[in-house]
């Protein structure tokens, strides 16, 4: 599956979106994994799929899972949801956590972008 992912898309953003329903399955089952096998579940994951392809979007999708919620919950129980992800993302090397993380940023900016632009075409 993953081979075929790879050889049908391209790095980057067309990979993420050509993987994502396949990515969502795992990281929609994640609240089902007992909480002590989930982490070495998704390191494991990371490490099958390759880390410098999959560990962005895997991040990503494990972060867009609780976002609707974050903005109704306190600081600390904030922190507690997203400290899966961080954790999954310390047990790489620096080079590649910076990678995952300059990947989410783009992604950031360009859903930022891509909001704007829609407004702007709306009128209200």
């Amino acid at each position: 599956m993953v081979s075929s992912l790879k050889e049908k898309f391209s790095v980057g953003l067309d990979l993420y979106v050509g993987a994502q329903e396949f990515l969502r399955i795992f990281t929609d089952a994640a609240n089902h994994a007992p909480r002590h096998r989930r982490q070495n579940f998704f390191l494991h994951l990371a490490e099958v799929l390759g880390p410098d392809e999959f560990l962005a979007p895997l991040c990503m999708l494990l972060v867009d899972k609780v976002t609707s919620r974050v903005v109704r919950l306190t600081l600390e129980e904030a922190q507690m949801t997203l400290a899966f992800p961080i954790a999954l993302l310390r047990h790489f090397s620096r080079p590649l956590q910076i990678q995952v993380l300059c990947e989410a940023l783009r992604e950031c900016t360009r859903v930022v972008r891509v909001y704007t632009l829609q407004k702007r075409r709306k009128p209200s």
